[in-house]
This record gives structure tokens, C-alpha cells and sequence, in this order.
């Protein structure tokens, strides 16, 4: 039972002139070119290696939509939607500070921040959303119009502008945490007194990965990292905004600006680095080396099909039957063909040649590679001689080498045995071949 699931063993090769395959001038011509371009296409390999970076980089970007549950888990992940220190700095488009009449306010901690010329904002990116409020005169008052003392504050007269600073990194493919943080990034911002508006700030997120083999499976059992989560402020919009007013004990402000983040989690960078060894230097060449060898090998079966077969037609055309010189007076009778011995005895001149004429030797003339080649375009229309006696041969081969005719011999040749009487008995016995009796000396003498 268990023979029916080996799928290892490959059926037996036949041989061609006592040999695995038949070696030619040309095929070993090809192989010496195809050698020396490998060695020089190695070199280049190595040198590349050796003289420039050691991994290759793949970038991707992904878009898919995603429901708000699953927006909602993906910012508990502190890597997708991290806690950073935002700073709101507007002293620098400004003559004087801003009185105590400006404000910032978070809406979803409903929380005052009252130092509107510097400002330094925790929070987790999706949450980040900040307006800026100036306070009216009254609770009454729906204009909320500019005092005199706040005039002159901005360089922009209505204009009141911030820079937005955040902590960012630099992306360094050669080391092992490819994120360098210890960098801030700048934005400016501009709202109008008269023109409320909204920036919006979209969070798209980073994902880096290391390409290992094998050695993946030791960095998980080391805990050794091999992919990496961030992200940065890609896209700014500005909106305009409806008039709006937030309250606080006895006060009314009005909102004249906002910075909101957000972090839909519906698209994403991925970078892909592959460490280049020189171990997966190797594996390339050697990929490469297989992958032309068998493209080289399709092309030249072009010439040396029809090559082995012409060869093998030529081969037998031309051997010589030759005598057995102790023999050369014997003749070999056969056995009678009844039981009653009436039928006189035969000679067998299917062994000795009485006549002692030689066979005709028949040899092919010599055809270059050339020809070898263009028989797989020649069509028998044009008639070609070189080219018919090419065809000739291979159809001798396809002939004679087919299953269906090797078994049908075979076949015929086990009923001729079954009914024929031997006269020299030793002729039956596989012992009279020269190499099983050389197979058998072996055996005895390693026993």
C-alpha cells in the first residue's frame, strides 16, 4: 500500500551510445559561453553587494473602507493613534501677547486652556480637537467684536496666527527601528474675526516591516521587533464654520477657528525592507544561473533532437557485422522441428555467414549545425534534400523507438523464444552475457 505514495522515484533513462546523453562539439561550446557570461554575471552580483546598500526597500500604499467599531479598535492601539505632546505657539505673529480674553478649548474634555500665546496639548491623535475662542462683552453679545486692546495685537490686524508644532521622525532605512523620533514638525495656521474657519488635519499612518526568512522565527522567540507602527500629518483642508459659542461659568465666547485631527484608519503606507546577505547574494545567482541554463537547454533541444537522432540512424548504418575468425568453418544445425526427426537438418546461416561477404557499409554524409536548426522551420514543400534525410531519420526514430512498437516487438520475440528448441543450451541461461557473469564473479567475492 504504502508503494502507491512514492512519488520520489523517476522513471528509468534510456541511454544514447552508452552514455546519458550524447555530448557534441557545439553543445560543449554553448556550455563554455554560457559558464564564462554566469561568472561575469556573478562578479557583477558580488560587486553590488559588496559596494552598495545592503536591503531593498518596497513601498505599497493600501485604501479599504472600514466600519466605525472597527475605527474605534484600531485607535486603542497606542502604534496607530499614539499620545503626542501638540504645542500652540502664536507669539510669533503678534506685536504683544494675547490678553486673557483669548482661550483655547477642547470640546470633548470640555476643558479651558487660558495661555493662548503658548500652549502644550497631550492627547491621543483622533482626539485632538482645539478652538480657539475669544470672550464676548456679555452673554447678551452676539457680536463679539474686537476690543480696542486686542486691535493691535496681531501683525494681521483680524488675522491670528499660530504655529501648530507636533514630534515627528525621520525615517531611516539602515537601522534596526527605522523611526528616529526626536524631531518636530511645524504647521501655520490663520483665523479670521470675521470669518471663522476649520482646519482639518488627517492622520495617515506608517506601517514598516522587516522581510526575514528563517530567522524571523528566532527574532519572535528573542522578542526582537520586526515591524514597526507611526505615522505623520499628510493632508490639510480649511472649511468655513457656522457661528459658534461656548460657554463657562458667566462668560460666552465666540469660536473664530479650529484644529481638529482626524484618524480614519482607511488608508495606509507599508514599507517592506529585505535584508540583502550574501547567503540571498548566492541564492540569486544561483536562481539565475538555473533559470538560463534552462532557457539555454529549450533552445539548443532545437538542434540536438533532430542532431541524436541523425547521429544514431548514422551509427547503425554504417557498423560492421564482423567474424569470429574460430568460427569461420563452423556451421550450426538446428534442432528437427517435429518429434519424429524427418525434416532434415538446416544450416544456420543466421550466425555464421558462410559467404564471408562483408555487409555493405552505408554512411551518412556529414551535416552541419545549421541545418540541425533550420529543421524546425523547414517545411517538406521546398523539398531540401539535406533536410529530407534529417526528417528520414527522425521518423525512424519516432518509429521504431514509439511504446507501442518496442512492446509490440517485445512481444513477438517472447512467442519466437516460446517455440523455439536450442542447440546450445548455454544460449538461454542470462550467464552466457559477459556482464552478469562479470556481476556474478562480484557477488561471490563479497560474500
Amino acid at each position: 500500500m504504502l508503494r502507491r505514495f512514492d512519488f520520489l522515484n523517476q522513471p528509468p533513462q534510456i541511454y544514447i551510445f552508452h552514455e546519458n546523453a550524447n555530448k557534441t562539439s557545439f553543445g560543449g561550446f554553448i556550455f563554455v559561453l554560457f559558464l564564462l557570461n554566469m561568472i561575469f554575471i556573478s562578479i557583477l552580483y558580488i560587486y553590488d553587494f559588496a559596494f552598495n546598500e545592503k536591503y531593498e526597500i518596497e513601498y505599497s500604499r493600501y485604501y479599504s473602507p472600514i466600519t466605525k467599531e472597527k475605527r474605534e479598535l484600531l485607535n486603542s492601539d497606542p502604534e496607530l493613534n499614539p499620545k503626542l505632546s501638540f504645542i500652540l505657539d502664536g507669539t510669533y505673529y503678534i506685536r504683544n501677547n494675547y490678553s486673557g480674553d483669548f482661550a483655547f478649548y477642547d470640546p470633548l474634555k470640555r476643558r479651558f486652556y487660558y495661555d493662548v500665546n503658548h500652549s502644550n496639548i497631550t492627547k491621543n491623535v483622533s482626539e485632538f480637537n482645539i478652538e480657539l475662542l475669544y470672550r464676548c462683552k456679555s452673554i447678551e453679545d452676539d457680536i463679539c467684536s474686537l476690543r480696542e486692546k486686542d486691535k493691535n495685537i496681531s501683525i494681521y490686524e483680524t488675522y491670528f496666527g499660530f504655529d501648530f508644532t507636533y514630534p515627528t521622525f525621520i525615517l531611516d532605512h539602515s537601522k534596526p527601528n527605522p523611526f528616529e523620533w526626536g524631531h518636530n514638525i511645524s504647521n501655520n495656521f490663520l483665523f479670521n474675526m470675521n470669518d471663522p474657519k476649520q482646519y482639518n488635519l488627517f492622520w495617515n499612518v506608517i506601517k514598516y516591516k522587516n522581510q526575514k526568512g528563517i530567522s524571523h522565527l528566532f527574532d519572535s522567540w528573542r522578542g526582537k521587533k520586526n515591524e514597526f507602527k507611526s505615522g505623520y500629518i499628510e493632508e490639510k483642508q480649511a472649511s468655513p464654520i457656522t457661528p459658534t459659542y461656548r460657554f463657562s461659568l458667566s462668560f460666552k465666547y465666540r469660536v473664530i477657528g479650529r484644529i481638529k485631527i482626524y484618524n480614519l484608519h482607511t488608508d495606509y503606507e507599508e514599507y517592506k525592507r529585505k535584508d540583502i546577505t550574501l547567503l540571498t547574494t548566492f541564492a540569486d545567482i544561483g536562481a539565475l544561473f538555473v533559470s538560463i541554463k534552462g532557457i539555454i537547454e529549450s533552445v539548443f533541444s532545437l538542434y540536438s533532437n533532430s542532431f541524436d537522432n541523425h547521429k544514431m540512424v548514422k551509427n547503425i548504418l554504417k557498423k560492421k557485422i564482423k567474424k569470429n575468425s574460430e568460427n569461420k568453418d563452423k556451421n550450426y544445425e538446428l534442432l528437427p522441428l517435429d518429434k519424429d526427426n524427418n525434416m532434415n537438418n538446416i544450416k544456420n546461416n543466421l550466425i555464421v555467414n558462410e559467404t564471408g561477404d562483408e555487409p555493405e557499409k552505408f554512411d551518412l554524409r556529414k551535416i552541419s549545425c545549421i541545418h540541425y536548426l533550420c529543421n524546425n522551420l523547414y517545411c517538406k514543400k521546398l523539398d531540401l534534400n539535406v533536410q529530407e534525410s534529417i526528417e528520414t531519420c527522425n521518423d525512424i526514430i519516432q518509429t521504431y523507438m514509439s511504446y507501442e512498437c518496442i512492446l509490440y516487438n517485445q512481444i513477438m520475440l517472447e512467442n519466437l523464444l516460446m517455440d523455439y528448441n536450442w542447440n546450445d543450451q548455454s544460449l538461454k541461461e542470462l550467464t552466457n552475457n559477459n556482464l552478469i557473469r562479470k556481476l556474478q564473479n562480484l557477488e561471490i567475492e563479497y560474500t
